[in-house]
């Protein structure tokens, strides 16, 4: 089995285009989950990171702006993506878009941050003179990765743990050659398969089901079909209940066989609805009876449960729902307006 202790190269996150949505990216979240991973993350490395997601955002910031000169007339159709001010000011918002993620993917692992004093000079500085990786002769001043393979080095020896180390730099596959507690993988989904072999079909089960019109439809009318309790208010009778919006915010899957899955899932959803109810007070001004009014009503809303499909594997989408309910069907939501108000 493999480590379940990881370091992650910057090559790895740059070959992915620090997307942390990808499917490589998925495959760490969904064994890091299932594995209780520990990413070790030498200091040096998260700076890197950083450096690098910035100049990403710059590069961004300059692609769309080349783009809006040609695509000048088009500024006046809203909202237009390249309707932004100075470059500056579109790079700092892409970067904290960028670095959200980034921050979000480490969420998913146990992380072991490795300081600066961690770092064996000596032992870097002797690597370096004697071409020993991760340097080497054509790349001779890869002292950020020798930095980070000696704090992984020492880490490794206080803890006795066997690391596995991402990387698409085959230096760094050099480095873990000749050490046997570190175990070398040059791809996010070859380190996936080898410590979980199910894990190709469980992403594939999850793509199918998130991407499935016939999930959501059936998730959206029960969704409608459920009793709502409108807090905080006068008792308020519900009509006309729509959807608009549904997306998944976690999918699980209990049990998977070649085409047939259970996954446990949780939705949030935008509703809209008509609300019908009787007051006695309007704008702080009370009736002189009782009177009905009708308005509408919009909120967002968490709801999970569970559902059985039958997937085709060679399309990877869902060839047949099975069965979906709700762990709640009882739904309640804030009142819309305080007492007294219209």
């Amino acid at each position: 089995m493999a480590p379940t202790t990881l370091f992650v190269d910057t090559s790895i996150l740059r070959g992915i285009g620090f997307n942390f949505r990808s499917r490589s990216a998925d495959a760490l979240v969904e064994i890091a989950q299932r594995h209780k991973l520990k990413l070790l993350l030498p200091e040096i490395t998260e700076k890197e990171v950083k450096r690098q997601i910035k100049a990403l955002a710059s590069d961004i910031a300059a692609s769309l702006k080349a783009s809006r000169k040609k695509a000048f007339m088009l500024d006046r159709h809203k909202p237009w993506v390249f309707s932004f001010g100075d470059k500056e000011s579109v790079t700092e918002e892409i970067n904290t878009f960028l670095s959200a993620d980034w921050t979000s993917f480490l969420g998913s692992f146990q992380v072991e941050r490795l300081p600066y004093s961690d770092i064996d000079l000596n032992q870097t500085l002797s690597w370096w003179e004697s071409y020993e990786a991760p340097f080497s002769i054509k790349k001779p001043t890869e002292f950020a990765d020798a930095f980070a393979a000696s704090c992984l080095l020492k880490y490794q020896l206080s803890s006795k743990s066997p690391i596995a180390v991402l990387s698409s730099d085959s230096d760094w596959g050099k480095f873990c050659e000749t050490r046997e507690e570190f175990v070398f993988f040059d791809t996010p989904l070859s380190y996936a398969e080898a410590l979980d072999p199910n894990v190709e079909s469980i992403l594939l089960i999850k793509l199918a089901v998130d991407r499935s019109h016939l999930v959501a439809d059936k998730i959206k009318s029960l969704i409608s079909a459920s009793s709502f309790d409108i807090t905080l208010g006068w008792d308020a009778k519900v009509h006309d209940v729509k959807i608009p919006g549904l997306k998944f915010s976690s999918l699980s899957v209990l049990i998977s066989s070649l085409d047939r899955a259970e996954v446990a899932f949780c939705v949030s959803a935008s509703v809209e609805m008509d609300l019908e109810y009787t007051d006695v007070v309007v704008d702080g001004r009370i009736l002189s009876a009782p009177e009905q009014f009708r308005e509408q009503y919009h909120s967002g809303i968490d709801v999970c449960g569970a559902l059985s499909v039958q997937i085709d594997p060679d399309k990877a989408v869902v060839s047949e729902l099975l069965h979906v309910e709700l762990d709640k069907t009882d739904l309640s939501f804030p009142y819309p307006r305080t007492y007294g108000e219209t």
